[in-house]
């Protein structure tokens, strides 16, 4: 039998994957952000010490952190009006499709619900994730630093975070070997 290729129409732009681009971009925004709010001094040191890393004070970091933040819940907004279909079709199929996937959807809905329960009751590990962030902030006021010490700590934790976040991806992305379908 002959495969029936479906051939997309020619168009300079492709709203599709500007969606796509443009949330994985955001969601590297609000990575980048996030850890470096993670660290930020208390809001009474970095307001007298000019406290900066890659010359955005905290404000500026606050700012680009909310604002991205409506961005993605935009993008991600068009990602599901473009995938309407595919969306509508795994619930028009309801039970059949729930119990096919009931492992993976029970699977993130525990663990998104020991998330929020967990940061919200302080429980280990996010108690002590948030305690050492804690013990971040407070460690800029101790030591009397007036702006970073080093935005090389800051450039690091981003690197590592994106080469971990790049291997993660390549080792996923990479096909099973020696397993037949």
């Amino acid at each position: 039998m002959a495969e029936k290729r479906v051939r997309r129409k020619k168009s300079a732009f492709y709203t599709r994957s500007f969606a796509v681009f443009s949330m994985l971009l955001t969601v590297l925004i609000l990575g980048v952000s996030g850890v470096v709010l993670y660290v930020t001094p208390p809001g009474r040191y970095v307001n007298f010490s000019g406290w900066q890393v890659l010359g955005i004070d905290k404000g500026g970091w606050e700012a680009l952190h909310t604002n991205f933040s409506w961005i993605f819940l935009i993008i991600v907004s068009l990602h599901i009006y473009f995938n309407w279909r595919v969306i509508k079709g795994y619930l028009r199929q309801g039970m059949n499709w729930t119990v096919r996937y009931r492992l993976e959807l029970g699977a993130a809905t525990v663990v998104t619900l020991l998330a929020l329960a967990g940061t919200l009751m302080n429980w280990p590990p996010f108690g002590t994730v948030m305690a050492f962030g804690e013990t971040v902030k407070n460690y800029w006021e101790t030591q009397g630093i007036t702006v970073i010490g080093s935005p090389w700590l800051v450039v690091s934790l981003i690197v590592a975070f994106l080469a971990a976040w790049g291997l993660f991806v390549l080792f996923k992305s990479e096909p099973k070997k020696g397993l037949a379908k």
